[in-house]
C-alpha cells in the first residue's frame, strides 16, 4: 500500500501578515476572551451562518477552540487567522483556508466578521492577503469560496476580488434551520491569478 504523503505538515507558512489596516495572525490563548467578546457581538449576523459559534459561549469554550486551531495548524488540516486592527489590537473575525486537498494542493476559504467590524471593506483586504499567499507562498492550484444563496454580504466579498462564479449547486446544503440550501461556488485557478495580477500591474 503507498503511503500517504505528509510532506505539507512541513511547509512554512506565515503565522503572521500585515496589511494597510489589519495584523493576521495565529490566534493565541490569550486571545480567548477577544474571540468570546467578538462571537458575543455578534452572534445575530453570524451564527444563521456557521455552526462553531455555538460552542462558544464563555472564555474557557473559546480557549478551547484556539486550542483545536492551534493543533488543526500543525498538522496543516485547517489554517485559521484572527484579523485585528492595527490601531487597537481588537479582533474584527478570522479568516482560514479549510477543506485542503494537499494532492492538488486546493483550498476553500472560510470568514466572518464581528458585527462592529462589517461594511468598512476589511474582509475584502484580508481575502485579498490570503488569496496572495495562497498562490504566492503555498503555490496553490485553486481557491474556493462557497456561499450560501442568502448570505448577500459575504457574496460581494469574493466578488469584489475578482473570483469567478463558477456555479450554483442547488439543493446541496443542510442549513442551520434544517433547510436545503443553494450554495454559490465562487474560485481563481492559479492562472486565473496570474491574469488578474498581471492585469493590475498594467494598470
Amino acid at each position: 500500500m503507498k503511503q500517504e504523503d505528509k510532506s505539507h505538515i512541513l511547509l512554512r507558512i506565515p503565522e503572521r501578515i500585515s496589511t494597510r489596516r489589519l495584523v493576521i495572525r495565529n490566534y493565541v490563548p490569550e486571545d480567548a476572551t477577544s474571540l468570546w467578546l467578538a462571537v458575543e457581538e455578534s452572534r445575530e449576523s453570524i451564527e444563521p451562518w456557521l455552526r462553531w459559534p455555538r460552542d462558544v459561549r464563555n472564555v474557557d469554550t473559546a480557549r478551547i477552540r484556539i486550542r483545536y486551531l492551534q493543533a488543526e495548524w500543525i498538522l496543516r488540516d485547517r489554517l485559521v487567522w484572527g484579523l485585528f486592527s492595527k490601531e487597537d489590537q481588537q479582533l474584527f473575525g478570522e479568516i482560514g483556508l479549510v477543506h485542503p486537498d494537499w494532492s492538488v494542493v486546493s483550498f476553500q476559504v472560510s470568514y466572518w466578521l464581528r458585527k462592529s467590524a462589517q461594511g468598512h471593506g476589511y474582509m475584502r483586504e484580508a481575502l485579498r492577503a490570503i488569496t496572495a499567499l495562497v498562490f504566492e507562498t503555498i503555490s496553490a492550484s485553486r481557491v474556493e469560496v462557497r456561499v450560501e444563496s442568502d448570505n448577500l454580504r459575504s457574496r460581494k466579498v469574493p466578488e469584489a476580488l475578482g473570483y469567478r462564479l463558477e456555479g450554483v449547486l442547488r439543493r446541496d446544503h443542510v442549513g442551520l434551520d434544517g433547510e436545503l440550501t443553494d450554495m454559490y461556488v465562487y474560485a481563481l485557478t492559479s492562472e486565473d491569478y496570474e491574469d488578474i495580477r498581471l492585469g493590475s500591474e498594467d494598470q
